[in-house]
């Protein structure tokens, strides 16, 4: 566990304006409300470019040494 003043090399920030709160598996609808926020289009370009670090943080810090 860190504690307050301690860091973690795999944490990181992204933001992505105008995006909701359903940031998911890309190229499946989007069901953007007034609860999640977000404008759908925005969203649904968070999602595609989320999945993509993400996949990047597994080939990065995941792959099997040899």
């Amino acid at each position: 566990m860190l504690t307050q003043t301690e860091t973690c090399e795999y944490v990181k920030t992204i933001l992505y304006p105008e995006a909701g709160h359903d940031i998911g598996i890309p190229y499946l609808p989007i069901f953007a409300t007034s609860s999640l926020g977000g404008r759908k289009r925005e969203t649904a370009m968070a999602s595609i470019e989320f999945w993509k670090a993400v996949i990047q943080f597994f080939h990065t810090h995941l792959q099997k040494e040899s």
